[in-house]
């Protein structure tokens, strides 16, 4: 196996738009991008974790007093954030869906197995590469669920890239690679990982009903959501991120922006403009200011394995990840 960095990918909350977009929507330009480069990994395997959170826009995040942790990111100077980040489409399923096979599906995820699109976890498996979804407040690995109560929050399958395809749900093998949050080791950590937190720590939230009968707290509406789930990320990536040696870089993105901020790639309708950053060791920081979705990401991630480019990822300028 080369020689490769393994992004962690955190669902990442929605922003609202600062600037307008103005290239192509094709894909992020290779000029237009800023000089900010991930470092090859000083020896063994990068690791790279991606995490999503929910439903904010960039406005909502960046300059948010709630959002002391995610701020301090967006100005670190050791790492990378991306200005020019859009959902690909409202309705969290297609962003989550996007990055797994390449298109937007907007019917939603209601079921295991549903889908019978090719993923990028098929993929990585095709090629001997490793890969895990963690899902925080399942309760075991290959869990078919629609949903689950856990005790700090609930998991919703429409917010899981792997269960909702039968190429998973229905291989014992691969299902068996969709586990709890808390089966994460840092220290084994596959080569490309994918982390949803619960719908409290993602800045989702639930029905204050909901939140009564489970004993959920922060979990209804702002600031309470953001203060919750800045502090659940930062503990998060500083467990992740705390020993060098692991060589991790961790990419926090939320899934789409606030339901009115329907700006996208390149000027186009989509669903929202987001805050994404890119931070661990490996990460050399600076402002990326291509344009950028999940799209493109998922088109970084073939590239780095040398994988077919599925979807929408086929016409999508990759990110660079080395």
């Amino acid at each position: 196996m080369k020689t490769k960095l393994a992004l962690a990918a955190v669902a990442a909350f929605g922003m609202l738009p600062l600037t307008a977009a103005g290239a192509s929507a094709a894909g992020a330009s290779a000029t237009s991008a800023a000089s900010a480069t991930l470092a090859g990994p000083a020896s063994g395997s990068a690791k790279l974790i991606v995490v999503y959170l929910e439903n904010h826009s960039l406005g909502q995040i960046v300059g948010n007093p709630d959002a002391p942790y995610l701020n301090s990111l967006w100005t670190s100077s050791s790492a990378e954030q991306f200005t020019q980040f859009y959902g690909v489409k409202h309705g969290s399923f297609n962003n989550y869906a996007a990055f797994a096979v390449g298109e937007a599906l907007a019917s939603g995820a209601s079921k295991a197995g549903q889908f019978s699109n090719t993923t990028v976890w098929d993929q990585l498996s095709g090629a001997g590469d490793t890969w895990g979804v963690y899902e925080e407040s399942v309760p075991t690995a290959c869990y078919k669920g629609a949903t689950f109560f856990g005790a700090t929050g609930e998991y919703k399958i429409g917010h899981n890239p792997a269960m909702p395809f039968a190429s998973i749900a229905d291989n014992p093998a691969k299902c068996d690679d969709v586990k709890p949050l808390s089966a994460l080791v840092v220290s084994k950590l596959p080569d490309v990982s994918f982390v949803t937190p619960n719908l409290c720590d993602d800045m989702h939230g639930v029905s204050a009903s909901v939140a009564s009968q489970h004993h959920y707290t922060q979990c209804v509406t702002d600031p309470d959501l953001v203060k919750r789930g800045d502090s659940w990320i930062m503990k998060q990536v500083q467990k992740w991120t705390a020993n060098d040696t692991n060589n991790v870089a961790v990419l926090i993105m939320f899934d789409e922006g606030e339901h009115s901020d329907s700006t996208g790639r390149g000027g186009t309708k989509g669903g929202g403009h987001i805050y994404a950053v890119l931070t661990g060791k490996p990460v050399t920081g600076g402002q990326n200011s291509g344009q950028y979705n999940a799209y493109n990401l998922l088109a970084g991630v073939e590239k780095t394995y040398s994988l077919t480019r599925l979807g929408n990822a086929a016409t999508s300028t990759p990110i660079d990840l080395p």
